[in-house]
């Protein structure tokens, strides 16, 4: 799609502002959902190289998250030659490798479950090949989390866009260089 639109969108003598979103990476998360999270921010990547491709040389592609969802956690080191595959699983320990902060797999003996009223009378089930990660604090989806955004960009104007920065940011540095 992404491949389709610069296509259509590059006779635009004016030029053009392409959003393209990974809402599945976000439906993910707030299930806690390590697997497709990190499969769906693999096909972020080929988007992204896809736009690369396609966009030219004067094109500026800036690529960010909007919030942060979950409070998603690497815990201890994977082993040095591992593929990747092992993070969805176990440590050595028997711990998880990916856990969250917050999300439908948490602990519900204390925080909002505890609220009267508030408890979740029928919790949705998962499919059998979905497996959701443990998170510390209970809540129907993964809560979004106060965390700065990861923000990269390659282009004209995007010097300030190499690394962590507040979300607010990427806003004025858009907006300076429209």
């Amino acid at each position: 799609m992404v491949r389709r639109a610069i296509q259509l969108l590059q006779y635009n003598v004016g030029g053009y502002l392409l959003v393209v979103d990974a809402g599945l990476a976000r439906k993910a998360a707030e299930g806690n959902n390590g697997e497709r999270t990190l499969g769906q921010t693999v096909e972020l990547d080929r988007a992204v190289g896809v736009a690369r491709s396609y966009g030219g040389e004067k094109s500026t592609i800036i690529v960010c998250g909007d919030v942060a969802i979950g409070g998603l956690s690497l815990n201890g080191f994977p082993f040095r030659k591992d593929s990747g595959i092992a993070l969805l699983g176990f440590n050595s320990a028997g711990q998880p490798w990916i856990t969250w902060a917050t999300g439908p797999n948490g602990d519900k003996s204390y925080g909002a479950a505890k609220i009267p009223g508030k408890q979740d009378e029928n919790p949705s089930k998962q499919s059998q090949t979905e497996q959701s990660e443990p998170a510390a604090f209970y809540t129907k989806s993964s809560l979004v989390t106060v965390e700065d955004v990861v923000a990269f960009g390659n282009g004209p104007g995007t010097d300030a866009l190499q690394g962590v920065i507040e979300s607010t940011k990427v806003f004025e540095i858009l907006r300076d260089e429209l």
